[in-house]
Formats: structure tokens, C-alpha cells, sequence
């Protein structure tokens, strides 16, 4: 999870960035689309993502 990320306890963090992080950096600092203006610590990335490979381990 980044440092800067503000989670509520309803949801659920899975899994663990092993490479890429600074694509996780740069998505943090675009900031987001507010989904609720009154509380903007959630919503949508400023900027379109997408996640070209992922991987299931044990």
C-alpha cells in the first residue's frame, strides 16, 4: 500500500507491488477525480491506468 494512501476500513488491501513502483509514484502525484467532493480522499485516477501484467504466486 503507498504511504500516501488513505484506506477505509471497509475495503480490503490484496496483494504487493514487487516492480513498478515509481508508476505507483507517478499515479499518487497526477492526483484523482473526487467521488464525493465533500470528501475528496477517494475516487477515480486523474490520469487513465493500465495494468499490462499481473501474476498469481503462492
Amino acid at each position: 500500500m503507498h504511504s500516501f494512501a488513505h484506506i477505509p476500513a471497509q475495503y480490503s488491501v490484496l496483494g504487493k507491488v514487487i516492480h513498478g513502483m515509481d508508476g505507483i509514484d507517478r499515479m499518487v502525484a497526477a492526483g484523482i477525480v473526487p467521488a464525493d467532493p465533500t470528501g475528496p480522499l477517494d475516487g477515480a485516477p486523474a490520469h487513465p491506468v493500465k495494468i499490462r501484467r499481473a501474476a498469481l504466486g503462492r
